[in-house]
């Protein structure tokens, strides 16, 4: 599924013609290689039988400790790109920035495409879930690289002022980092009535978190302290293989006076909505709305030819599958590094305040929490956030 999207997200050569990358095994499309790299960074923390410690002797050794790993390091889904039949291709088919961001744009080259298929590499590492608009209105983003972001700063960065008495308000949002997902919703509550530890508005809650803090909350009654919209799902995530990105001429032939541009938006088949009721709610409350999702359950099943019915070992699926995987390692700069596996991906939340009956409705958002709302607010520049 993800070396589909890597080959669509690419795209081919409108100018000087060409095909999408084909995708294949590497017995397949490449040729057998036993013990290769590529096996290695799959299997060589958990295959241990078959891993020989790296002595070598020429240029005075390699220090052992260099090429010494753990049980969680070695378990990498790999993505072998053949670029190019020609080693040493043409200036003219390396590509520019010109259209970087789509995959039939007219600078399309060799590196413009792997630029593309590296960035949806990156992206599909982790799944993510962003709420995009409210009420009818979008929403400032809330991805800012480099920003702080702490304990409920989101309370400062994405907040829209609803008069008391709205009733029914949509929601939208998407799933990313994802190729399809299982199930997705809105979970509503108070802040004053979620945990600050486990919804903190900053890190993932675990499985055992969520377990414990549900089965606290008083059970029946008209008005639930914390309640989720009605789930959706099966259906698409942002990487969807089904969305495709379209070929500009196939586009126009089937859409007349159609362009690539589709490529540049959100299609609307991987974006979700909910209506909320917050009629409920009274002048100062501040509600917290989450976009939850599952997303990918199916790369953890596993074809019954495996030896061994071995079950699926990459960090990249039991990330998404299993809420008990959890693997650590400590780096070379002391830092520890951890893959927790989960279940279900939280959004950055979206607050909602009450205000007056008559008071218009606002969105108070920053972009950075560091940041004060005016009614003339202006974000801080990048430069002055990262400094």
């Amino acid at each position: 599924q993800m070396s589909h999207i890597f080959s669509s997200y690419g795209g081919k050569f409108i100018k000087n013609g060409g095909d999408q990358y084909p995708v294949g095994t590497m017995n397949e499309l490449v040729y057998p290689v036993a013990g290769g790299m590529e096996d290695w960074s799959y299997a060589a923390s958990w295959d241990t039988d078959r891993v020989v410690q790296c002595t070598p002797t020429t240029y005075g050794g390699y220090p052992p400790e260099r090429t010494t790993y753990g049980p969680g390091n070695l378990r990498t889904f790999n993505a072998l790109v053949e670029t190019s039949n020609d080693k040493t291709p043409q200036d003219a088919d390396l590509g520019t920035d010109e259209d970087l961001l789509t995959p039939y744009g007219a600078g399309n080259g060799h590196i413009s495409r792997n630029v593309r298929l590296s960035l949806a590499l990156i992206d599909l590492v982790e799944p993510y879930v962003q709420i995009l608009d409210a009420a009818g209105r979008e929403l400032r983003d809330d991805v800012v690289p480099l920003s702080p972001r702490w304990y409920r700063s989101s309370m400062k960065t994405k907040v829209l002022t609803i008069p008391e008495g709205t009733g029914n308000t949509t929601i939208g949002w998407i799933v990313g980092g994802s190729v399809s997902v299982d199930s997705t919703a809105l979970m509503v509550g108070r802040w004053d009535d979620l945990d600050g530890t486990v919804f903190d508005g900053m890190t993932q809650p675990t499985k055992q978190q969520l377990d414990d803090y549900f089965a606290s909350l008083p059970q029946g009654g008209d008005n639930p302290t914390v309640w989720f919209s009605e789930a959706q799902g099966p259906g698409p995530a942002k990487w969807n293989e089904r969305l495709g990105f379209y070929d500009p001429a196939s586009l126009a032939a089937a859409e007349p006076g159609s362009s690539a541009s589709i490529n540049d938006d959100i299609l609307p088949e991987a974006v979700y909505r909910s209506s909320i009721d917050l009629s409920q709610y009274v002048e100062g409350d501040q509600i917290a709305v989450y976009a939850v999702a599952r997303v990918d359950q199916s790369w953890a099943d596993q074809e019954n030819n495996v030896l061994g019915s071995l079950r699926p070992q990459t960090n990249v699926v039991n990330a998404r599958t299993d809420p008990q995987w959890r693997q650590e390692y400590l780096a070379s700069d002391g830092t520890k590094k951890v893959v927790q596996g989960r279940l279900d991906w939280f959004s950055t939340p979206l607050t909602i305040e009450i205000g007056p009956r008559s008071a218009p409705m606002l969105e108070k958002s920053v972009r950075s929490p560091i940041d004060d709302w005016a009614p003339d607010f202006q974000s801080l520049s990048t430069f002055a956030i990262i400094k």
